[in-house]
């Protein structure tokens, strides 16, 4: 008897990578995230009025289950329907880097998702002032915030790809970045540089440093699908660019580990590596941004235009910096993180442009041609 048969029907229903399958798996992550959540908040805080902020509130439950909740629905919906979607990443990439690329994704979702319930639950707490729930509406309360951000949670890993992974990781950064500004124990930090929230052992140093780790982990990972997705895009162009591919995820991967290295790193304790990581990261973005044109060849002219221009933009906004003193070293590091990262996004979003229009002349010339012949493709989230 081989292994097909004595394998669960259903278990190839739920792994299958369909469209209804993926939605009834993420109905299934978000009853279970329900249910748990509210049995929690029940737990904790019983049925006695519960205040909406500070310790033991509804928002600090439910912040934690929520984020818990999204950090198993984002494992599971990866491992079981997010990698057979993507057969070369798993293919090229090693089972130690592929467990790394989950963890470091699970919990960027859980930590972004707990950022997000906590803002929502103080700007309420300012909204209704001294307000109290009573212990069932809670549990309620609780369960629905743990469903809705498993739902969306297990979709996103089930569909996960470059453009995804880009997302989370834009909307990660920032928040927690902002977070750490929000909670900086020394107001005037913007006047020295942006490295000096992690000069702080505080709540907010610790939280500005966890940032910067975990989204140089999402940037290694982002790196392996913006791979995929590259050697992808030439062989349907018939190229040969397998030396500029891995040039382009090497330098991402290093993108990353630099990033990582900087938040592990503090300023004030590690001068020379930190400033040495930091700039690391700018060459790199000049390298890839420069030797773009020679490493994929036929890329869109717009893009790589659009990359000079960002160059253009970093290096009047450091003259502006020094020697003429107009912007502080922390302008110059906004400037400069905002311009490159959205050079990433809009680099993958031209890939996907690229790879979508001929999929779209393939299943139009099958149509045409014999409609039987049209291919079928699986979900992409």
């Amino acid at each position: 008897m081989t292994d097909e048969t004595r394998r669960p029907a259903f278990l190839d229903y739920w792994r299958a990578p369909t469209a209804e399958t993926v939605e009834a798996s993420a109905i299934v992550a978000a009853a279970v995230a329900f249910v748990a959540a509210g049995l929690g908040m029940l737990i904790v805080g019983g049925l006695d009025t519960i205040p909406i902020t500070g310790w033991g509130s509804v928002a600090e439950v439910s912040a934690f289950a929520a984020a818990i909740s999204a950090a198993i629905a984002f494992g599971i919906g990866y491992v079981v329907q997010g990698l057979p979607l993507n057969p070369a990443y798993a293919e090229r990439t090693p089972t130690w880097a592929r467990w790394v690329d989950a963890l470091a994704l699970a919990f960027t979702s859980a930590v972004l998702v707990l950022l997000l319930v906590v803002g929502l639950g103080s700007l309420l707490g300012d909204a209704f002032q001294g307000a109290t729930l009573y212990g069932l509406t809670a549990a309620l309360l609780a369960g629905a915030i743990a469903a809705v951000t498993s739902y969306f949670t297990y979709l996103v890993a089930a569909g996960v790809s470059a453009s995804s992974i880009a997302t989370l990781l834009a909307f990660f950064l920032v928040s927690g970045c902002l977070g750490s500004m929000l909670t900086a124990s020394d107001p005037l930090w913007w006047e020295k540089n942006l490295s000096a929230l992690g000069t702080v052992r505080d709540v907010s140093g610790y939280a500005f440093g966890i940032t910067l780790i975990l989204g140089g982990l999402v940037v290694t990972a982002l790196a392996r699908y913006i791979g995929g997705e590259l050697r992808q895009w030439s062989t349907e162009r018939g190229l040969d660019a397998e030396r500029g591919i891995r040039t382009i995820t090497g330098g991402l991967v290093l993108l990353g580990i630099f990033l990582a290295c900087v938040g592990i790193f503090p300023v004030d304790l590690h001068f020379g590596i930190h400033n040495t990581v930091a700039s690391g990261m700018a060459v790199v973005y000049l390298v890839i941004v420069i030797g773009l044109r020679w490493f994929l060849p036929g890329f869109p002219n717009a893009f790589l235009v659009l990359g000079y221009a960002f160059l253009g933009i970093i290096f009047v906004t450091v003259l502006f910096f020094f020697p003429f003193g107009y912007y502080n070293l922390t302008a110059v590091e906004l400037v400069a993180a905002g311009l490159i990262f959205s050079w990433l996004i809009i680099f993958i979003r031209n890939i996907t442009a690229s790879t979508t229009d001929r999929r779209v002349a393939e299943v139009t010339r099958a149509v045409e041609g014999d409609p039987a012949a049209a291919p079928v493709h699986e979900y992409e989230g």
